[in-house]
């Protein structure tokens, strides 16, 4: 009797193990993704600039920090909501709302704190609605 317990206690021990690591390998691609694409347009990214996490409403969030130069923010902006969706679109995340911060090292650093939904973001990514459409839907927080 003692030795099921241990044996079921064992096993579901590697079914938490497992799914903590499926995951983290899920948000790693995201991440990898989200840096290739940024590269592919010459914005480096880092990864311990992004994070995954819940939304005080049981959202899923997706945030990314990107430098700029304060002449080229706009640019770096789209790129990042872009580099975001078409990443989430490859994985098949569930996310359901990106934030992007740009970082813009003017005497000292200014921030920019963008936000839009998943909806909006794959309607960009998928050219259903043109960039200007999309910043127009883009809310600064």
């Amino acid at each position: 009797m003692r030795l099921l317990q241990r044996s079921k206690g064992f096993i579901l021990l590697i079914l938490l193990l497992t799914s903590g690591v499926s995951v983290i390998s899920a948000s790693g691609q995201l991440f990898s993704d989200v840096q290739q694409i940024c590269r592919s347009y010459q914005i480096d990214v880092d990864r311990d600039k992004m994070t995954l996490g819940v939304g005080a409403d049981n959202q899923k969030i997706f945030r990314l920090v990107i430098p700029s130069a304060r002449n080229n923010f706009d640019r770096v902006l789209i790129i990042g909501f872009y580099a975001a969706g078409k990443a989430i679109e490859q994985t098949g995340e569930a996310v359901d709302q990106i934030v992007i911060d740009i970082s813009i090292e003017y005497k000292g650093y200014e921030n920019i704190r963008a936000m839009a939904s998943r909806e909006d973001v794959m309607k960009y990514v998928t050219k259903t609605i043109s960039a200007s459409q999309f910043v127009r839907l883009i809310k600064f927080i």
